[in-house]
């Protein structure tokens, strides 16, 4: 589902308007790594917070998702090295 929506165009970034989540937290929340590196991939922002002020990373870290943390982390690593 997320590919497809990705493709038609739609924002990673955006978020709800009730709790403030994006897609990239609930991937990070629920435990989906894969979902997590390919919203990563299109250019999800990892600083957005929810109305608690929580980060995708955040959220992976409180459920214990070591694999979620892990995606975001080495998001994060990779950016960091100049190519």
């Amino acid at each position: 589902m997320v590919e497809l929506l990705l493709e038609r165009g739609a924002s990673p970034n955006l978020q709800t308007s009730s709790f403030g989540f994006s897609a990239l937290m609930l991937a990070a929340a629920n435990g989906h790594p894969s979902t997590v590196r390919r919203l990563l991939q299109a250019g999800s922002q990892l600083g957005l917070r929810d109305v608690k002020g929580r980060t995708a990373l955040r959220h992976a870290q409180d459920k214990d998702h070591a694999e979620c943390v892990r995606a975001i982390k080495e998001h994060v690593v990779a950016r960091a090295v100049p190519e």
